[in-house]
């Protein structure tokens, strides 16, 4: 085995070629003997989804991770809007329903939302109308930023309650008259021998009106 000389402290020492071909080996930071079925060569790396590699699922990328932040706000934006329309509305305010979308992470996130509204009189009470329109109304306005479409609402509820007030004074009316008797029955009723000048004109101070004359009956003091 031929020999090569190397200088080690002033002196010359030999080497074997083998000796120097390992070191310069091991300088290079490679094997010439590597184990058995393995390469020098590195392999190409494996095709991994956008996702995942070869360790396992890999972070979404920044445009990625902003979209999910984005979705996440919303999602929480109208769940808390649509919250808001249900906890007001109570017996009168349905379950809240929601569209979805599908986020870069593969979670669905909400990005719309509805409450539906019973906006039917209540048969027979005009008053537990007007309270029944006036709770929806505030329902459609409960959220902190309404939309157009709460505002119709809104404004739906508000006619429903202002006609159900209109019904009611109706009513009212309609009732006190029914229990009321007319100027001509309270002048009827007047005791036997009272003047009629003086029975009419209390009749006037109680009903505001004066009676309409009878047929052979005046309103003048006899002479």
């Amino acid at each position: 085995m031929p020999f090569v000389p190397r200088r080690h402290g002033g002196g010359e020492q030999e080497i074997s070629a083998a000796e120097r071909a390992t070191g310069v080996a091991r300088k290079e930071g490679l094997s010439r003997n590597p184990p058995q079925g393995q390469d020098l060569v590195p392999s190409s790396p494996q095709k991994t989804s956008p996702h995942t590699s070869a360790a396992g699922p890999q972070q979404p990328g920044p445009e990625e991770q902003q979209e999910v932040r984005k979705l996440a706000a919303r999602d929480r934006e109208v769940r808390t809007h649509e919250a808001a329309h249900a906890a007001v509305g109570g017996q009168y305010a349905g379950s809240p329903s929601y569209s979805f979308e599908t986020g870069p992470d593969g979670r669905r996130y909400a990005v719309g939302g509805e409450v539906p509204f019973d906006m039917s009189p209540v048969p027979g009470d005009s008053i537990a109308t007007a309270q029944k329109a006036e709770t929806i109304r505030r329902a459609a306005l409960a959220p902190a930023s309404p939309s157009s479409q709460d505002r119709m609402v809104a404004a739906k509820a508000s006619r429903l309650a202002a006609k159900a007030r209109l019904e009611g004074v109706h009513a009212g009316a309609s009732a006190e008259e029914k229990k009321s008797p007319s100027p001509e029955a309270t002048l009827e009723a007047a005791p036997a021998g009272q003047d009629p000048l003086a029975r009419a004109i209390e009749v006037y101070k109680s009903n505001g009106s004066l009676p309409k004359p009878t047929t052979g009956s005046t309103l003048s003091r006899s002479a």
